[in-house]
């Protein structure tokens, strides 16, 4: 018996509650009501700002990077500098030290093939291709990883 009336006043709430939303969707003057506030809203926020909406989102940097990868053939080796020149013709000089690995592409890096892919500065030649991972240092850019990828025609 009880759940007959549970049953009976859930379907009652039900009805009702659709009633109501049924009512408030056919009432044109409710529904204007919210238009009009919404264009009145909308228009106060225009002169307000001065004929367009504030923005409210801000792009936010999280972090920057100091490190770039650039590609480029090779304009000049040597005396610990490698000036790379990139296919728009600009030409970028790089820093490089003891902490500057030079490797061959091609091939698996590991610690087991490293003696195999391993290069020297001497290794580069004029044309080159070559890809390097940079890091800024103030107002200088040093080589930390360069990787020739192709030897230049006629090597």
């Amino acid at each position: 018996m009880k759940l007959n009336r549970l049953k009976t006043f859930f379907t009652l709430a039900v009805v009702t509650a659709m009633l109501c939303l049924q009512a408030e969707a056919q009432n044109p003057r409710a529904a204007s009501e919210g238009v009009g506030k919404r264009a009145a809203l909308l228009s106060a926020i225009k002169s307000r700002a001065g004929g367009a909406p504030k923005r409210t989102y801000e792009p936010v940097v999280l972090g920057n990077s100091r490190s770039f990868v650039i590609e480029g053939r090779v304009a000049a080796a040597g005396k610990g500098r490698i000036e790379i020149r990139t296919p728009q013709g600009a030409l970028h000089r790089f820093d490089a030290d003891d902490q500057t690995t030079y490797l061959q592409s091609g091939g698996l890096v590991s610690i087991s093939t490293l003696p195999d892919v391993s290069l020297r500065l001497s290794d580069l030649r004029a044309a080159d291709r070559v890809e390097i991972v940079a890091e800024r240092e103030g107002q200088r850019s040093v080589a930390r990883i360069v990787t020739r990828i192709a030897k230049a025609r006629g090597q």
